[in-house]
């Protein structure tokens, strides 16, 4: 049986780490990093596919994972209120990016190849405008 899912992502600077990023699959609070913003949307990819695959193999259905706290997802939902759609830019721009990503896994064999792709255009915001909407009032 295929089950497919449309997953939410969240990339932005990394608040720690000069020059690096990091990605967020926030259905399955799955965290990766990069050096740039494609790199870590390729890591959260991988990342993904790797834990995917990890509970096809041990058995458990990696649908029913927890996802990301609900400040997560209110930051998700800031960036889509407050963005812009666009296509995800080539540079390491200074910006915070939402995108979704569909993960397709085939449940009855774990010998099967999980897969993911990029399914949506991405929602962007200036990471000020994201701090700055994200703050207490």
């Amino acid at each position: 049986m295929l089950k497919e899912k449309e997953l939410w992502l969240v990339l932005e600077p990394a608040e720690d780490i000069p020059g690096q990023w990091t990605g967020h699959c926030l259905d399955l609070d799955i965290v990766s990093q990069g050096a740039s913003l494609q790199h870590a949307l390729q890591m959260t990819f991988e990342a993904v596919l790797l834990t995917v695959a990890d509970d096809l193999e041990a058995a458990r259905d990696p649908f029913a994972r927890r996802s990301a706290p609900d400040q997560d997802w209110e930051h998700l939902t800031k960036i889509l209120r407050e963005g812009h759609r666009g296509a995800l830019p080539e540079s390491t721009a200074s910006v915070v990016v939402a995108t979704q990503m569909r993960l397709s896994v085939r449940m009855d064999s774990a010998a099967s190849e999980p897969l993911v792709q990029q399914i949506a255009p991405a929602w962007l915001i200036e990471p000020a405008e994201a701090a700055a909407h994200s703050s207490p009032n």
